[in-house]
């Protein structure tokens, strides 16, 4: 069976890491909302500056701009058996463009994997967070404890979209609008729920075991 299997989770569950961790284990293409922005950021485009006012004032960013990025990206992937989605869909309207993706690609089954985790300790999380400007690996101030990417060996630095009121405005649109989403996945396709508060090499370990199971099939 082909199979698009979706990361979600509030931020600073840890979704990222591991959907990462997960597609590097198992070949599986990879399509990251968030490091796909952050390209589009960079590139200073004019939907770029776009999306950069949207981050920094803690807004969701536009459908009609997100679903060019994310078909853009699949274009360039192609037709995989397996495909890994981090961090979309974010809202219902994104939920029908996977529906389309998922006939687009004849893929037979959506696997949803939910990191949980409380908004006290993924704040603090996303406090102690910083990423390299180069590479935008992340890095934790209080368990990694590096100033400088150990990759690119530049100075990391904390993310403009990182401060208390943009966060505290992502995390209210994640319960209005995420949520939902992730409500309505559990009723028609499988989800597996997995605790983002333990340490990353026992979450990974647990999302392996149980996607093999799945991927038997």
């Amino acid at each position: 069976m082909k199979r698009i299997i979706i990361f979600l989770g509030i931020q600073g569950s840890g979704k990222g890491t591991q959907a990462n961790i997960l597609a590097t284990k198992h070949h599986i293409p990879i399509v990251e909302a968030g490091e796909l922005i952050r390209k589009e950021i960079e590139s200073n485009s004019k939907i770029g500056k776009k999306i950069k006012f949207y981050t920094t004032s803690g807004k969701m960013i536009p459908d009609r701009i997100f679903d060019k990025i994310i078909f853009n990206q699949i274009k360039k992937i192609g037709h995989p058996h397996n495909i890994i989605f981090d961090g979309f869909p974010r809202r219902m309207k994104q939920f029908r463009i996977i529906l389309k993706i998922k006939k687009s690609l004849q893929m037979d089954e959506i696997v949803v994997i939910h990191l949980t985790l409380s908004e006290k300790i993924a704040k603090e999380r996303i406090a102690n967070r910083l990423v390299c400007p180069k590479c935008e690996n992340t890095y934790s101030n209080t368990i990694d404890k590096v100033q400088e990417c150990k990759k690119c060996r530049v100075k990391l630095e904390k993310r403009d979209d990182d401060n208390d009121k943009a966060i505290a405005k992502r995390f209210d649109i994640y319960k209005k609008q995420t949520q939902p989403v992730i409500d309505k996945l559990s009723k028609d396709n499988l989800i597996l729920e997995f605790n983002g508060a333990k340490a990353i090499k026992n979450i990974a370990f647990d999302i392996d075991r149980s996607i093999k199971k799945v991927l038997k099939n």
